[in-house]
């Protein structure tokens, strides 16, 4: 399984396991830093998971805790 990922401002790359707990995980520091929990498709391309950014649409239906 792909894991969760969450770009900061300056590009650099947190990586969470994919289990409810890296979820959690991954959209607290998202929302922390005011960013979005992404994670790989199978054809490699980036889905947003949640977003903190008003312009960005979440590929699921994942909701924020």
């Amino acid at each position: 399984m792909r894991p969760y990922t969450v770009y900061d401002e300056s590009g650099e790359c947190q990586v969470f396991e994919v289990s409810h707990k890296g979820l959690e995980n991954a959209i607290e520091y998202a929302h922390r830093i005011g960013s979005a929990v992404l994670r790989e498709n199978n054809d490699g391309d980036d889905e947003i998971i949640v977003s903190w950014n008003p312009f960005e649409q979440p590929a699921t239906e994942a909701t924020a805790l």
